[in-house]
């Protein structure tokens, strides 16, 4: 049936349980959509040594590499 029918949440966005549609990633995180068989349920924060990249506020963060940049050197 199709109530049972799980949908995966899209990468780039992150569905909580009992979520009716999915939530976009919010800056400084990423959302892969292969965290987990359903897709992200929660955002992953970008990880220390790391920050938001700059073009970000209008990108599709699905993973790592396309939400988070490395800080300069000497920054944190």
């Amino acid at each position: 049936s199709l109530a049972a029918e799980a949908l995966v949440c899209p990468g780039g966005y992150y569905c909580p349980v009992g979520s009716v549609a999915p939530t976009p990633c919010p800056p400084g995180m990423y959302c892969d959509s292969n965290s987990t068989r359903v897709g992200a349920v929660r955002p992953t924060i970008c990880p220390l040594g790391y920050k938001d990249r700059d073009y970000a506020a209008n990108h599709t963060r699905y993973h790592l590499d396309d939400a988070c940049q490395k800080c300069p050197a000497g920054k944190y």
